[in-house]
C-alpha cells in the first residue's frame, strides 16, 4: 500500500472536508451498489464469469472508506460509540436466536 506523507494527508483531509453531506451519502450509496453488484454476480454467474474475490475485497475497502467519511460528516457527537453499541446489541440478538433455535439455516 502506498503510504501518504503528512503533506499529502493534510491536502486530502482538507479536500474531503469540502464535500457536502449529500455528496458523501451519495458516494457511499454508489459504493454499496458496486459491492452489491459484485456479490450478486459472485453467487449467480458461472465460474468463468464470477468476479474475483479481490474485486469483492476492493469494493469492501471502498465501502469501508466511504462509511468512515459518512460517519465523520454526521452531526452526532458519539456516532462511533453508538454504532459499537448497536453492533453489541445485534450480536446479543443473534445469540438469543441461536439459543432459541431460530434461523437454523444461518443467523
Amino acid at each position: 500500500m502506498m503510504e501518504m506523507d503528512e503533506i499529502e494527508f493534510e491536502e486530502l483531509s482538507e479536500a474531503l472536508k469540502k464535500n457536502t453531506a449529500e455528496f458523501t451519502t451519495l458516494k457511499l450509496i454508489e459504493e454499496l451498489a458496486e459491492l452489491q453488484e459484485k456479490l450478486i454476480k459472485y453467487h449467480l454467474k458461472s465460474k468463468a464469469h464470477k468476479p474475483k474475490i479481490e474485486e469483492i475485497l476492493d469494493e469492501v475497502g471502498d465501502v469501508e472508506l466511504r462509511l468512515a467519511l459518512f460517519i465523520d460528516h454526521l452531526e452526532f457527537v458519539d456516532a462511533e460509540e453508538y454504532i459499537e453499541d448497536r453492533i453489541e446489541k445485534k450480536l446479543g440478538k443473534l445469540y438469543g436466536y441461536l439459543k432459541e433455535g431460530k434461523y437454523k439455516g444461518g443467523l
